[in-house]
């Protein structure tokens, strides 16, 4: 803050700032983000809005173990095209040229144009597997169809492990995950209704914590207060 502070004019706020650091930014992206999920949690004292925040809540509660179980095993396909790509001098590359004419607008004359990648597999930008975190966001891209490897590297064992990957993750993993969500919705459907039944009635309880002033007479509380709800709950409690 005093960084920030010290680079602030009454003239022009921050308009004068030519060099900006790139890990404050970050920070404050972080903060903006953060603090835009704390205003959305305040929205759970709109109902109708609630029970959705509700909904996200115990669906990715209920979910996390399965998307461990994701992440484990793209860490696992990273960590092994990572062993088989780092060192890939002498691994056959996919030479990509691109062929097209290009004319002189002064006299119109044309010209046939030849161009070839510059594919480097040490660098990290064409070679992502060459670096593991970056490997490990590859990975993940998978999931998208993207296999990049395929595209650069001309290597039977490459088409393997991809065979393999898109079969796994793809197929298998991707619909197993659509399959167990439409359970989890509908339990996420009781259960959300539930907790947001919970919050008001702490949100209640907390208010009449409170010491009020009453000027009209206040009235009695109820003798008797019922309560329906679904018997397979009753079960779970009981």
């Amino acid at each position: 803050m005093s960084i920030m502070i010290g680079d602030f004019r009454y003239s022009d706020g921050f308009g004068g700032v030519e060099n900006t650091d790139t890990g404050l930014i970050a920070l404050i992206a972080f903060a903006v983000f953060f603090l835009w999920i704390e205003g959305i949690s305040y929205l759970r004292l709109i109902p109708n809005i609630a029970i959705y925040i509700y909904y996200v809540m115990i669906i990715t509660k209920t979910v996390l173990p399965f998307i461990l179980f994701n992440v484990i095993v793209i860490l696992a396909f990273a960590h092994t095209m990572f062993i088989l790509l780092t060192e890939s001098k002498n691994i056959k590359t996919k030479d990509s040229t691109y062929s097209g004419t290009a004319t002189n607008p002064l006299n119109g004359q044309e010209f046939n144009v030849e161009m070839k990648a510059d594919f480097d597999p040490t660098d990290r930008n064409d070679n992502p597997f060459s670096y593991f975190p970056m490997a490990m966001v590859a990975t993940y891209f998978w999931l998208n169809g993207d296999f990049v490897q395929r595209d650069s590297f001309d290597f039977w064992a490459v088409e393997v492990f991809s065979l393999i990957a898109s079969v796994l993750l793809v197929t298998i993993l991707q619909n197993m995950l659509i399959a167990f969500m439409g359970g989890v919705y509908e339990e996420a459907a009781t259960k959300g209704r539930q907790a947001l039944l919970r919050f008001r009635a702490n949100q209640i309880a907390n208010y009449e914590a409170l010491y009020h002033i009453h000027f009209p007479p206040i009235e009695r509380d109820p003798k008797y207060i019922y309560y329906i709800g679904q018997s397979k709950n009753f079960e779970k409690m009981v």
